[in-house]
């Protein structure tokens, strides 16, 4: 178990906060022996009254990547290291991105956010906060969530509200990185 508060990490020189990613609260237990087989397994991760500050500027700088813009990225090598979390509890956390592009910084602040990772690999979890000052509440499921950046098949079932939007999903991708083979059912509704 790795316990620690009062973590800041600092922002680009040219960026309006002064932390990049800042947590009052950190909790998370590592299983050792997982990594003797190239494995980073968090059983539990917990956050308590967070603040991320994503940001460009107007040359195109990113504050979160470390090379400046138009310098060479190296390829990145190709690893056997997996990774894998069971719980994250996220409690009175705050996400703002800004950019020259953007009229005004989106908001996203999250009161409660819970997600579990079951023995089959789904990933069943409830999302409560608001964007944007406007009422955010997301409840569901995801079977395997890491569909979306290695490729395969996805189910989901996931209802979703953002103020007076309301948006639930279900259903499935043959290859959820490509979003391909949808077979969805979804109703909307909204102004």
């Amino acid at each position: 178990h790795l316990t620690a508060g009062g973590i800041s990490f600092a922002n680009a020189t040219w960026a309006q906060e002064p932390a990049l990613a800042s947590a009052e609260s950190l909790y998370v237990t590592i299983d050792i022996p997982a990594l003797f087989d190239s494995a980073v397994w968090l059983p539990e991760l917990r956050l308590a009254d967070c603040s991320v500050n994503l940001q460009k500027n107007d040359n195109g700088q990113a504050n979160w990547e470390l090379a400046g813009a138009g310098d060479e990225q190296p390829a990145e090598p190709d690893s056997d290291w997996t990774f894998r979390m069971d719980e994250l509890d996220i409690d009175r956390c705050r996400l703002s991105l800004d950019g020259p592009k953007r009229e005004k910084p989106l908001l996203v602040e999250i009161d409660k956010a819970r997600l579990d990772r079951g023995e089959n690999m789904r990933v069943t979890g409830e999302i409560d906060g608001r964007l944007d000052q406007e009422t955010l509440a997301v409840k569901g499921w995801m079977d395997p969530p890491r569909a979306f950046s290695e490729g395969g098949p996805l189910a989901m079932n996931l209802d979703i509200s953002a103020g007076d939007v309301i948006l639930d999903l279900s259903g499935s991708f043959t290859d959820a990185a490509r979003l391909a083979g949808a077979d969805l059912d979804s109703r909307f509704s909204g102004p």
